[in-house]
C-alpha cells in the first residue's frame, strides 16, 4: 500500500458509532457489573440505534473481542471519527 493510500489515525481520537442491539447489551452488562463493584455509581443504558461516542482505544477494548468472523456484531461497520483530529496528525 502507497503512502498515499493511507491514513494515520490517533488511538485518542474521539470516535463514534451506531449500536446494534448486541453491542447495546454488551454495554448494559459492562455497566450493571461495575455498578455491582461500586453501588454509588449510575451509568448510562443503551439502546440499540443509539450513537456511542469514546475514544478509539475506549471502542477496541469495548468491542474488541466480540467482533470477528461470522460473529454478530456490536456496532454497524462504520466508525466516524473527528475529521479535525484526523486533519491534525496528518498535517
Amino acid at each position: 500500500m502507497s503512502k498515499e493510500q493511507t491514513v494515520k489515525v490517533n488511538l485518542n481520537n474521539a470516535c463514534s458509532v451506531i449500536l446494534t442491539q448486541y453491542g447495546a447489551e454488551i454495554l448494559n452488562e459492562s455497566n450493571k457489573k461495575l455498578e455491582q463493584q461500586c453501588p454509588a455509581l449510575k451509568l448510562s443504558r443503551y439502546q440499540a440505534g443509539e450513537r456511542y461516542e469514546v475514544q478509539l482505544w475506549q471502542m477496541i477494548q469495548d468491542f474488541g473481542h466480540y467482533m470477528g468472523m461470522e460473529c454478530v456484531s456490536p456496532i454497524e461497520m462504520v466508525i466516524e471519527l473527528e475529521m479535525d483530529k484526523v486533519r491534525e496528525v496528518l498535517l
